[in-house]
């Protein structure tokens, strides 16, 4: 699954049931998806699985923030573009 999403805007997104790693890129100016950020594009990919699933009649999810949190409990770790 492709979002993009413009910095300052939130998004609510049904993701399938199942388990994922995000990743994701970050930049100032959007050149395509084939440049993505330009140069200095950064790329980042969550250090747990991400598991969407039911438990009985509930659907389980995350609330995401893509910049840092004091305190937050989602770790990122840089990547490079070939492995995005």
């Amino acid at each position: 699954m492709t979002v993009f999403l413009k910095g300052g805007r939130t998004l609510e997104v049904k993701v399938p049931l199942g388990s994922y790693r995000m990743k994701y890129a970050v930049g100032d100016k959007w050149y395509g998806y084939k440049h993505f950020f330009g140069p200095n594009t950064a790329y980042y990919k969550s250090d747990s699985i991400l598991s969407f699933r039911t438990t009985g009649r509930q659907v389980s999810g995350y609330t995401v923030t893509l910049y840092k949190v004091p305190h937050g409990n989602m770790r990122t770790t840089q990547i490079d573009k070939e492995d995005f």
